[in-house]
């Protein structure tokens, strides 16, 4: 069956087509089509991982914000006279943080002071350091409590200004929320 002169055309004009096609410029060309691709998509890929890395570093610094009010108040407190019922509160409140948290089992010393070589060099006890700076810095108590994957998880301890651990201890476990472990899944 013969084509029709339309066919006939067609034929014509793709088989000059394809002798481009094998031409050595024409594949050089697609190698580097290919390789603009491959370079969007890691720069795609790139792209991805600082915008992660900027809404954690923003998410961070907001969460440090709202617990600086806290910290502050806190060393107000404690740098006053020892008369102070201020202080007398402050300090219970302390020692009161520190038992809560040695007996949760949370609190992981030798993994704290590996983690934060700084505590070591301080000469403070590092559960005391935990308690007067490290929850207000987002530094974890050890590896099964991340506090900034607390903190994301739960905005409103955030807003309320309250460091991570504590509130987990004092009312998010009997509440049901839940902790994660240091390089778990938010």
């Amino acid at each position: 069956m013969p084509y029709s002169s339309e066919t006939n055309e067609s034929l014509a004009r793709i088989a000059p087509e394809s002798e481009v096609m094998r031409s050595p410029i024409y594949r050089e060309r697609l190698a580097e089509i290919a390789e603009l691709g491959h370079a969007v998509v890691k720069l795609e890929t790139q792209l991805q991982r600082i915008t992660a890395q900027h809404a954690y570093a923003q998410l961070s610094q907001h969460i440090l914000n709202m617990l600086k009010n806290a910290h502050s108040q806190l060393h107000t407190a404690l740098s006053k006279l020892r008369t102070s019922p201020d202080r007398r509160r402050a300090t219970k409140k302390v020692s009161m943080d520190v038992g809560l948290i040695e007996a949760s089992g949370l609190f992981d010393t030798e993994w704290y002071l590996e983690m934060y070589p700084d505590v070591a060099e301080s000469g403070m006890a590092p559960i005391r350091h935990l308690v007067l700076h490290g929850a207000y810095e987002l530094r974890d108590p050890g590896p099964n409590f991340s506090a900034f994957k607390y903190h994301k998880t739960y905005p409103d301890v955030t807003e309320a200004g309250v460091p991570a651990i504590l509130h987990y201890l004092r009312h998010g476990k009997a509440e049901g929320r839940r902790a994660s472990k240091v390089g778990e899944g938010a």
